[in-house]
């Protein structure tokens, strides 16, 4: 979140959010995939990794348009996550299934 006002990003992924989203990140199979649409820059995917730690199973995808908004999540990124993507409609097709998808408008 400090990064978010750092950032002067208004739109990050608050509490009431992400507490949930987290919560269904952590119930995830075995071997899951966690897609997220939206990475602003970073606060919904920290949400998301916290709710996946300690776990080493899982694997995150988040894509961010934007790569100024993606900078600071980029530069947060735990290396066996990764850094977010580009363009949602280019990626989606070469992506293949996850369980869940969470998507931010």
């Amino acid at each position: 979140m400090e990064r978010a006002r750092a950032a002067g990003f208004p739109y990050s992924c608050d509490p009431a959010v992400g507490r949930p989203a987290a919560t269904l990140a952590a119930g995830v199979p075995e071997g899951g995939r966690v897609l997220e649409i939206g990475t602003g820059v970073g606060v919904g995917p920290a949400w998301l990794v916290s709710g996946l730690l300690p776990r080493t199973d899982a694997a995150m995808t988040t894509i961010e348009h934007d790569p100024d908004r993606a900078g600071p999540a980029a530069r947060g990124s735990r290396p066996d996550f990764g850094p977010p993507r580009g363009d949602a409609l280019e990626l989606l097709p070469k992506l293949g299934t996850y369980d869940p998808v969470f998507a931010y408008s």
